[in-house]
């Protein structure tokens, strides 16, 4: 769980996320396909590098920019997928950074899950490799989980 931080009436905007995952060939596979679930904007960075977001402009965001509209409650456990290229990662270590940014200061919820696979042609995944994170939350006081 995460804190929605000291003011139960102005929570926090944003959640960061970080996993750190091992690929050993990036050019092992053609592809990567990633499936995202958020509440409410999502960003999406390999190794520093944006490379997806969804319910923002372009421009620059902070840990105060708002996601433009609230995502409904149908709408929260439908994935958005991302096909990256193997030129996205490199061979090793890599980070996936994630900011999880609510529509209102008032909301009362947050949730976050990623997949992500390698793949073959477009979509189809292959193998177990398997890279996950997954979390939701009615925001609530806790500091099991240390915000970044």
């Amino acid at each position: 769980m995460v804190s929605y931080g000291p003011n139960s009436s102005v929570k926090y905007v944003t959640t960061y996320f970080r996993k750190t995952f091992s690929i050993p060939d990036v050019n092992a596979y053609p592809g990567y396909s990633l499936r995202i679930k958020r509440d409410d904007g999502v960003i999406l960075y390999v190794n520093g590098t944006e490379v997806f977001r969804q319910n923002f402009n372009e421009g620059s965001i902070s840990s105060s920019t708002l996601a433009y509209a609230a995502v409904s409650e149908s709408e929260e456990g439908q994935y958005l997928e991302a096909l990256l290229k193997p030129n996205q990662f490199a061979s090793g270590n890599n980070t996936f950074a994630v900011e999880i940014h609510q529509s209102s200061v008032s909301s009362s919820d947050i949730s976050f899950d990623l997949d992500g696979v390698p793949s073959v042609g477009s979509r189809m995944p292959v193998g177990d490799h398997h890279i996950a994170v997954r979390h939701r939350n009615h925001l609530g006081p806790c500091r099991s989980l240390q915000r970044i």
